[in-house]
C-alpha cells in the first residue's frame, strides 16, 4: 500500500533526500544522477529516486508552503517508519537524511535578492509542524 498524496512506497524512496519546492525543479536537481531508476507524480509532488556516485539519491518536490511541507515531511517519516500494511510502527527506525533546495524571498536588506545562503536548521513560528 502506497502513501496518499505522494502515491509511493517505502522502497521508492532513498535514506538521502533533497526537497524542493517546485516540481519543475525535480529534473533539474535529478538530470544530475548517473542513474535515474524512478519517477513518480501525484498532484504537485514528483519524486526522482536515483543513484549518484554510487549512493542512492530520491529528490521530492513539496509544492508550494509550510502546510505542503508538513505533509511531506509526515509521508516520508510514514514510509520510512510505519508498516503500511498493519499502520504499525516499525520496532527498527530508518532514518533519512533530508536537504531542501529551495528559494525565498531576502527577510533582511542585507541580504541582497538572489543570494545563496546555507542554513543549518530552519524554524517555522507558526506552530504547523507541532
Amino acid at each position: 500500500m502506497g502513501i496518499y498524496h505522494h502515491g509511493i512506497y517505502p522502497e521508492d524512496i532513498a535514506d538521502h533526500i533533497i526537497v524542493v519546492g517546485d516540481p519543475g525543479r525535480v529534473p533539474s536537481v535529478s538530470k544530475y544522477f548517473d542513474t535515474l531508476d524512478f519517477t513518480n507524480q501525484n498532484r504537485e509532488l514528483v519524486t526522482h529516486t536515483g543513484t549518484l556516485r554510487g549512493k542512492r539519491i530520491s529528490v521530492l518536490s513539496t509544492g508550494m508552503g509550510t502546510d505542503n511541507i508538513d505533509i511531506v515531511m509526515n509521508e516520508l517519516d510514514a514510509l520510512a517508519n510505519i508498516d503500511l500494511k498493519t499502520m504499525e510502527e516499525k520496532k527498527e527506525h530508518r532514518t533519512l537524511n533530508i536537504v531542501r533546495i529551495g528559494t525565498c524571498g531576502a527577510l533582511q536588506a542585507d541580504i541582497d535578492v538572489h543570494s545563496f545562503v546555507a542554513a543549518e536548521y530552519g524554524f517555522g513560528f507558526d506552530g504547523l509542524m507541532h
